[in-house]
């Protein structure tokens, strides 16, 4: 069979999964590794039959970080990752609730988990922080028309544990009525739903919707759907929700009714506010006003979107490129993720359309000056405007309070995310000694220090989404990473084998008290074959996708592209956003 370039959907959801997570990403890029599976059919068709008739539930449940609390151990979100297989069905189920927006789209007033264009090959959704910026725009405007209102900033309690499977089917099933929406993708929705549900029942503290699943995401909005439209009928422009933050604006009398309305709708779903003082507050519009530019584009360049685009035009314009791209960063004392896109740009489909395009092509990309020594000078000028940046961003940050704080802690992620490649190790150490002083900060903070130390023995209690985050800047590098916590519980056990994963050399002592567990063994591709056969679906699906007859493959797939439209994943950002899952 002649190699065939990957449908949307396939492209769609490994761009997905690779900002969310590691194994159903890697699962993805083995399940499609199987030509006839890179077409839309595949996943319409036979993906989707084979969730249907399955008998048991495919969901690896892996810890993410959630929060330290001071003088406390870390807390933990569990999550539940998809299979591949699901993972691609979910894929063409979610294409097809977009093409139904009066039933499946989001109602204007919600800014979270929107469905990407309909060609858009950047992933499910639109991504997170697109949706954030917009919200935050919009409330400056509600404030502009009302200016001696107020503000009211509140979040629901628990919101995806706390959706019933009852809630989640009513909702499911209006929105297939009223879209008319075929009967194979609303029986596969429903046995989605079904085998959630019986996850659910294991865990205790789950009423029915799995956190982790992007079809879970969907059920959120539906289930919200009748709350979002009678709160934007009884508050018109003057309510906003993302995912399960959401603001009130108004004046006073209107938005504290507004509140009451809310707390009554909720409750009818089974769901809560958290209480005054926790994590919402209140506020006069005119405050929320000096933060209205918080998120504009300041217009300068050299910045990471420049430096990120010319670094992927680099890498797909010439392949060849790319060693000396990581050793011109290595030089300068930063890491960056460099996939090699020479297979996704040399198969047969690829060629005959760069054929006709290649004089054009150089033609362009000479004129744009694309050099390794251009990026190089580019970034080691946002490197240093971002530092200074940070410094400075973190001036009192730690006596800042409600509405101050909540302005000043994304500004510090969007500095401290991104030099988490660009800065050198001893700038990390620098830094992280800095925002370990920010409750909110501590998971970054102890990143740098990771990568700064290359010892991860203290990181890997942080959870899956936290080692991956250093994960992906440390096997850059081929020296052996510290890894000897006291005790391996499940956290630094799942957080060994994201290292292993990724392909980092480990050094876990002497050897007598290291993990042998399943996901270890999958990881270090340890009697592979064995794996084939485990009690776990999950396990068992990505041993035998992997197969046993090239030796352990995942760092080779990481160090690949899927696509030339598969995007640069950088996981300091991805994976440590507060909202990257709700």
């Amino acid at each position: 069979m002649k190699n065939v370039r990957p449908e949307i959907l396939a492209v769609r959801a490994v761009n997905q999964y690779r900002r969310r997570d590691i194994l159903p990403y890697l699962g993805l890029r083995y399940y499609l590794a199987n030509q006839c599976a890179l077409r839309d059919r595949w996943a319409g068709d036979v993906a989707s039959h084979l969730v249907i008739s399955r008998t048991k539930p495919n969901y690896f449940s892996a810890l993410h970080f959630k929060e330290h609390p001071d003088g406390k151990q870390v807390e933990h979100r569990q999550m539940h990752l998809p299979g591949p297989n699901e993972a691609f069905a979910e894929a063409a189920l979610l294409n097809e609730c977009s093409k139904h927006t009066e039933a499946f789209q989001a109602l204007p007033c919600v800014f979270s988990y929107r469905f990407a264009p309909a060609n858009s090959p950047k992933g499910i959704f639109e991504t997170y922080f697109s949706g954030f910026r917009e919200r935050h725009a919009a409330v400056a405007n509600a404030c502009k028309q009302n200016t001696d209102g107020i503000v009211i900033y509140t979040d629901i309690k628990r919101f995806y544990p706390s959706i019933t499977t009852a809630s989640a089917s009513d909702a499911w099933s209006q929105a297939c009525n009223t879209a008319k929406i075929g009967e194979k993708f609303r029986h596969l929705g429903e046995k989605i739903l079904r085998d959630q549900a019986t996850v659910a029942a294991g865990i205790g503290d789950c009423a029915g919707i799995l956190t982790g699943p992007m079809f879970s995401h969907l059920i959120g909005n539906l289930v919200l759907r009748t709350v979002d439209a009678r709160m934007n009928e009884a508050m018109p422009g003057g309510y906003f929700r993302y995912v399960d933050d959401i603001i009130l604006t108004g004046q006073e009398a209107q938005v504290k009714d507004g509140q009451a309305r809310l707390t009554e709708l909720l409750k009818a779903q089974g769901l809560h506010l958290h209480e005054q003082g926790g994590k919402g507050f209140h506020m006069q519009a005119t405050e929320w006003l000096t933060g209205e530019n918080d998120f504009v584009d300041d217009g300068r360049k050299p910045n990471w979107m420049t430096l990120v685009s010319g670094l992927k035009e680099l890498l797909v314009a010439k392949a060849d490129a790319r060693n000396e791209l990581m050793s011109a960063f290595a030089t300068q004392g930063m890491r960056f993720p460099m996939p090699d896109y020479s297979e996704a740009v040399t198969e047969s489909w690829y060629l005959k359309g760069l054929l006709r395009r290649l004089k054009y092509s150089v033609a362009r990309f000479r004129a744009r000056g694309v050099t390794v020594a251009g990026l190089i000078h580019d970034a080691v000028l946002v490197r240093d405007a971002y530092a200074n940046g940070l410094r400075d961003q973190l001036v009192g940050a730690h006596q800042l309070h409600g509405y101050e704080r909540k302005r000043r802690i994304p500004k510090l992620r969007f500095f401290a995310g991104r030099l988490t490649y660009l800065a050198t190790p001893q700038m990390l150490l620098e830094f992280s000694a800095s925002l370990k002083a920010l409750p909110e900060l501590r998971l970054i903070a102890q990143v740098f220090k990771t990568i700064a130390t290359e010892d991860a023995t203290e990181l890997l209690q942080y959870g899956i989404n936290a080692v991956q985050a250093a994960a992906q800047v440390l096997r850059l590098t081929s020296r052996p990473v510290r890894c000897q916590p006291t005790v391996w519980q499940t956290p630094e056990i799942q957080g060994l084998a994201i290292l292993r994963l990724n392909g980092v050399t480990v050094d876990t002592g002497n050897g007598t008290n290291s993990p042998d567990d399943e996901l270890n063994r999958f990881a270090l591709w340890d009697h592979g074959s064995e794996l084939m056969k485990s009690e776990e679906p999950f396990i068992r699906e990505l041993a035998c996708l992997h197969g046993d007859d090239d030796g352990c493959r995942h760092a080779s797939v990481l160090d690949s592209a899927f696509d030339r439209d598969e995007q640069l994943a950088f996981d300091a950002i991805a994976q440590l956003q507060p909202s990257s899952y709700f």
